[in-house]
């Protein structure tokens, strides 16, 4: 990411400069701190910035670094939601990663 933020894929370090991330919203995954998530995956932390209702699911603007990332999230009544505010861990599977290299 442009802020230098490095991910670590498949044991190889991306950094800064060497390629461009692309990902769905849909995607990414909110990790409750219960479960844990498979290898393979992808774990991105950062804080709500903003949330929109759409109907059965809710878009979070979430700062991970100085980049923000959407992470569409099923709404189901009694669930919970997250806050502006609230710290996160994301998931996401690397193979739903699409990588452009400079």
């Amino acid at each position: 990411m442009p802020d230098g933020t490095s991910l670590n894929i498949g044991g190889k370090k991306v950094k800064q400069g060497i390629c461009t991330a692309m990902l769905r919203p849909q995607n990414l995954r909110i990790a409750s701190d219960k479960k844990t998530s498979k290898n393979g995956n992808i774990h991105l932390s950062g804080i709500v910035e903003h949330r929109e209702f759409l109907g059965s699911r809710i878009r979070y603007s979430v700062l991970v670094g100085k980049q923000t990332l959407l992470v569409d999230d099923i709404h189901e009544a009694k669930s919970k939601t997250m806050n502006i505010g609230d710290r996160l861990l994301l998931n996401v599977e690397s193979d739903l990663v699409c990588f452009l290299y400079n």
